[in-house]
């Protein structure tokens, strides 16, 4: 009977190493996928970071025709961006605005757009130049050169 018990006692022994050894491998499975969804999670945030970074030094620009006066435009765009806009190059049509026939001459228009502000210069709209008119507006920022923005503006 003596040997019985011990024998009991010697499997329960061996029941309760597995048990040890399941356990064991169970946390280090467990610990390896939290370390796998930590990683993740910290590329997660430094995404954010970066598109916050980006965001921050980028300008966005966006561009309408309003109506100041009975038949008279003004070409307005706006930087709704954190960052100036530099190097600003406006095209109507397929050519610069400078050297379009709804642009007057003489008028200067500014090359840069600062955060949060806007632009504005007139448009001579008459008979032989109506709109609609594509439009194409090119700038660089803090972001890199060339960026652009293109819509069809149309009278208001």
């Amino acid at each position: 009977m003596v040997d019985y018990i011990s024998l009991i006692g010697l499997v329960v022994a061996f029941v309760s190493l597995c048990v040890a050894i399941m356990a064991y491998a169970k946390s280090y499975k467990t610990q390896d996928q939290t370390i796998a969804l930590q990683q993740r999670l910290i590329q997660i945030e430094e995404g954010r970071d970066q598109l916050s970074l980006i965001k921050a030094s980028s300008a966005t620009l966006r561009a309408e025709l309003r109506e100041f006066e009975r038949s008279s435009y003004k070409l307005c765009i706006a930087n709704d961006g954190a960052s100036v806009a530099r190097n600003v190059r406006i095209e109507l049509g397929d050519m610069p605005l400078v050297d379009h026939q709804a642009f007057p001459r003489g008028v200067k228009m500014p090359n840069f757009i600062g955060p949060k502000s806007e632009i504005t210069c007139p448009i001579a709209i008459h008979l032989g130049c109506a709109p609609s008119f594509a439009l194409r507006v090119l700038w660089d920022d803090d972001c890199g050169p060339n960026h652009n923005f293109m819509t069809t503006l149309s009278s208001p």
